[in-house]
């Protein structure tokens, strides 16, 4: 019974570690196992050779993995190597080389070191793919579609000559090769194979395929007549599996290659048939426990699938909330920086506002003198308005004194009007004088009554008129210069009073926009120390955005100065020759008169009638000159249309003066408004220390604020990297799971599969033909044909060896 408990261990362990490496769960250290335990107090060597291979099977690197068993039982060890680059992957355990010996200190411990070579392996595989019947290159696959045909064909590379029935033979040394591969359903479909099963779960294909190369010719069942019944035993040594294809690409396939498949079955001390009958039950015994074993190990990995689902969702639900927390620890981290900042230029803003603000107070201190000014403005328009009403004589008021000049030049051009008519009287001294010559000698008493006297007044009217003319030309130079000097100066000072007012709107409009640019400055300010900022980031980044659009004053440009006029500008000049002609014709008028009142009054005159007549006979010739009489008239009428006109314009003048009166009436309450805006700078200056201090304050904090938001940062970032490991780790098990779960399942099919193909057949078979066959079984399962190292070992070792040959992936 010990060695049908032996038969089991290892079956088991064999194929367990099988399906572990084709569903990808063997670690790269070799498992311990238990498929023999000659002795364990001896040191035993297993080696797990791990063989990276092309998609078509052909070798590309190998490296080993050795566990040296109870190596700690012995302080130094002397072990045998082929493999290069050797590295103690477990310990700090130290070896000396010499050659392919090596010597271990043990340090009471056991060994696990592993190392690389490009030795043969004792068994290959090959894949050949064809696709709609044609053969293909793997490279060429990838994205195709089609019907998709693989064959696996393996080949046993070691053979050794044995004596079976006094022959000499040459066999092979027994391996068993599984290759199993993962076939996803998006891809892949009808899937079959002709050695093997395939499972399929709904989302993929699992493969699972078995030959023993050499097995069958090893046995002599391809030579003897007897063993017909053999064959039905059907040992494979290819695969062959199909499918339909859709845009292909594969995974890696996976082959295990395991050499001591026959080690359960010993057949030392067999002598008959009865003794072999009870080896063949005991493996029939032993692999009914297989098939029950592996139906409890699916059960138990289903079990494991269903928990560790629920395990996995905890595991997604535990990263998407660290993702939560990191990205809100991204989102604060910002809103603090953006706090720090804006903290820092609060700060610069104080001070500049403090700077800003007692630079603006200086500024309107400036203002103070101007208070007094505004006030005499007002005084002064109302002055001039009063000069100006109509009101008073005309040396109080001009509008009433050029009313007055408008009616002295009306009267001057009535005047003129009448001269013009006494001059025109003096057409009729022609016919006078004709009257005179015929009746001279009867009016000589009544020319001197009432000629001479008349003509003596006339004299003294014509001499009187030519003062009046210059008096009036005199006058009226004057009053025109006078008149035009008045109007220049009054017109000048509203000149300048418009200046001065249009200024002064000016630095109002200014000084109210800066005022108010204040006030919306203030309140936003009130806004941002009333707002919590670290709850709202965004409210107070706008907050600080309109503070800074809004920072600076407001600066209103002074409007062109009206230009003052001169008194040259409105004079009026009466020309000379206007009145020259007038003058002239007034002297002839006053010496011809005097000089006749003289003659009428001579004792001789009737002496000298005819003399007399002569002379009025000159007299009634004399042309007076009207040309010039009619160019004063003329000129006198344009003096009075152009005094008209400007008393006319001063009293519109006047009228606007009164408006200017009105507007600066208001002035005094600009200048009590600057008091006020002094007050406020002064009310507004006592608290800038506060508010630097206290920005200042508000600084003091950000180192530690910002070290604490990095720190911050950096222990959610370390978070969700270690979330996002657990996360594709647990994914990974899932997936493992989920593999061991398909393989067990596999398993468990293909061993009842093997048990009813295989073992049974087997059996019976072996029951059946028992000479020759039995010498081939003893022969294989001798030290000649033992396979059990691969990159050497001492001979006082026991060993074992198996092989992962694991294809690349066709992508």
């Amino acid at each position: 019974m010990n060695r049908n408990r032996k038969m089991k261990r290892k079956i088991t362990a064999s194929l367990a570690a099988s399906l572990a490496v084709v569903v990808g769960a063997v670690p790269v250290l070799a498992a311990e196992s238990s498929i023999k335990q000659l002795n364990t107090d001896n040191v035993y060597k297993e080696e797990t050779v791990y063989v990276n291979a092309d998609a078509s099977g052909n070798q590309t690197s190998v490296i080993v993995s050795n566990w040296l068993k109870n190596a700690g039982s012995e302080k130094e060890l002397e072990d045998s190597s082929i493999l290069k680059d050797i590295q103690n992957v477990k310990g700090d355990e130290t070896y000396q080389a010499s050659g392919n010996s090596l010597t271990w200190k043990t340090e009471g411990k056991d060994i696990y070191y592993q190392g690389s070579t490009d030795k043969k392996l004792p068994v290959s595989v090959h894949f050949t793919y064809y696709l709609d019947g044609k053969e293909m290159n793997p490279s060429d696959l990838s994205g195709k579609s089609g019907r998709l045909r693989i064959k696996v064909a393996y080949e046993n590379n070691t053979r050794q000559t044995v004596e079976i029935d006094g022959k000499k033979e040459s066999i092979y040394t027994p391996f068993a090769l599984l290759t199993g591969m993962i076939l996803p359903d998006e891809i892949f479909s009808n899937v079959t194979i002709d050695n093997g099963k395939v499972i399929s779960d709904g989302q993929r294909s699992i493969v699972l395929g078995i030959a023993m190369p050499g097995l069958a010719d090893s046995l002599g069942l391809n030579k003897t007549d007897s063993s017909a019944d053999l064959l039905s035993l059907d040992i494979p040594e290819t695969l062959e599996i199909s499918a339909d294809v859709e845009n292909f690409s594969m995974d890696p396939t996976f082959t295990i290659a395991l050499s001591d498949i026959l080690d359960f079955l010993d057949t030392n001390g067999i002598s008959d048939m009865s003794e072999l009958t009870e080896a063949l039950d005991d493996l029939e015994e032993a692999t009914l426990q297989l098939v029950d074993g592996s139906e409890e190990l699916f059960n138990g990995t289903d079990t494991l699938n269903s928990n560790y689902q629920e395990l996995d969702s905890g595991i997604q639900t535990l990263k998407a909330g660290i993702d939560t927390a990191a990205s809100g620890s991204n989102t604060l981290a910002e809103g603090i920086t953006t706090y720090i900042n804006g903290a820092a230029q609060l700060s610069d803003g104080a001070v500049s506002y403090v700077n800003g603000e007692q630079q603006i107070a200086d500024g309107a201190r400036q203002l103070e003198p101007l208070i007094a000014g505004l006030n005499n403005i007002h005084e002064g328009t109302a002055l001039l308005y009063s000069a100006m009403d109509g009101q008073g004589s005309a040396d109080e008021d001009l509008r009433v004194a050029s009313g007055q000049l408008a009616a002295g030049t009306q009267l001057l051009k009535d005047n003129l009007d009448k001269m013009s008519g006494i001059l025109d009287s003096l057409d009729s001294v022609e016919q006078l004088g004709g009257q005179l010559i015929s009746e001279a000698q009867a009016l000589s008493s009544t020319l001197q009554n009432q000629v001479a006297t008349p003509l003596q007044s006339a004299a003294g009217a014509a001499s009187q008129l030519k003062e009046q003319l210059k008096t009036l030309e005199s006058g009226l130079s004057s009053a025109a210069a006078a008149t035009a000097q008045s109007a220049a100066e009054q017109l000048n000072i509203q000149i300048e009073a418009k200046n001065t007012e249009m200024q002064t709107k000016a630095g109002q409009v200014q000084a109210e926009a800066n005022q108010k640019l204040s006030g919306a400055r203030n309140a936003i300010q009130s806004q941002l120390d009333a707002l919590d900022q670290s709850a709202n980031p965004e409210a107070a980044q706008a907050l600080q955005t309109a503070l800074q659009q809004l920072d600076g004053d407001v600066t209103v440009s002074q409007p062109e100065a009206l230009q003052p006029i001169s008194a040259s500008d409105l004079n009026i000049t009466i020309p000379d020759e206007a009145l020259a002609p007038l003058m002239q014709t007034l002297t002839i008028l006053e010496t011809s008169a005097q000089q006749f009142a003289s003659f009428l009054a001579n004792p001789e005159f009737s002496s000298q009638l005819e003399t007399m007549q002569k002379q009025l006979e000159a007299l009634s010739s004399f042309q007076v000159p009207t040309g010039s009489v009619s160019l004063l008239k003329q000129s006198v009428n344009a003096l009075n249309d152009g005094m008209q006109q400007l008393d006319s314009a001063i009293g519109s003048l006047s009228g606007k003066v009164k408006g200017m009166n009105e507007q600066t009436a208001s002035l005094p309450e600009a200048g009590a408004g600057i008091q006020t805006l002094l007050y406020g700078f002064d009310t507004l200056g006592q608290h800038n220390s506060d508010l630097i201090s206290g920005a200042a304050e508000l600084t003091q904090s950000n180192p530690l604020l910002f070290q604490g938001v990095q720190t911050l940062q950096t222990g959610t970032a370390q978070l969700s990297d270690g979330a996002l490991t657990l996360q594709n780790g647990s994914s990974q098990v899932k997936g493992g799971i989920e593999q061991i779960k398909d393989g067990a399942r596999e398993l468990k099919d293909g061993m009842q599969e093997f048990n009813e193909e295989g073992i049974e057949k087997m059996t019976s078979a072996l029951k059946d033909e028992f000479g020759e066959l039995m010498d081939r079984i003893e022969a294989l399962n001798s030290n000649t044909c033992a396979y059990d190292t691969f990159s050497g070992k001492t001979d006082a070792m026991d060993g074992n060896v198996k092989f992962i040959i694991e294809t690349e992936a066709i992508k």
